[in-house]
Parts: structure tokens; sequence; C-alpha cells
């Protein structure tokens, strides 16, 4: 949260926490993407699985980054994307380059 709140392009009111009463964790909009993110950190990949996100961008710790590959197969193909935090970073950030 405060990584999005410190870039440039994105201002306070374009960072909502838990919409929807938890529905997903964070909805960011960056230029004109609009990001619904769940944040997961679990140990095990097949809890989520069990109970699928709302949200259609999946993002995990760096630590976990071995889990993505097991989300993507396991999760319903085209429903979500799965990725790290750092690579969610980078997304945002090309969000964010297109906009200017």
């Amino acid at each position: 949260m405060g990584w999005l709140a410190e870039q440039a392009g994105i201002d306070g009111d374009a960072i909502t926490k838990w919409p929807h009463k938890d529905r997903w964790d964070i909805s960011v909009r960056a230029g004109s993407s609009v990001f619904e993110v769940d944040l997961k950190d679990t140990r095990s990949p097949s809890q989520l699985v069990a109970r699928p996100p709302r949200a259609r961008h999946v993002v995990v710790p760096d630590y976990r980054s071995w889990q993505v590959a097991q989300l993507r197969r396991s999760l319903p193909t085209g429903r979500y994307e799965v990725r790290t935090v750092r690579a969610f970073k980078t997304l945002v950030g090309k969000a964010l380059k297109e906009a200017q």
C-alpha cells in the first residue's frame, strides 16, 4: 500500500482498501487501468484453489514465488492473473508509464 501511494500518477483516491466488504483487498487505479487485487500469503496454494478469490489479480509475496506456477495451473484459466509482489509492481509501473 505504501509503495502504491508513493507512485506518481496514483493519488489517494485511486487506492481503495477492502472495497465491497473484503470481496478483495485493494482496488488501484493506475492511468486507465483498474486492478482489483487479492493479496495472499498462505503456505498451501491448495487452500486458495479450494476457495478461489474474487479478484482478478492474485498477488503473493516474493518469498512464495514458487506458488505462482501452481496457482496459474490450478485456478480457472482466463479468470485470474497470478503474480508476485515484484511482478505486480512492474505491471502497475507499466500502466502508469502508458498513461503519461
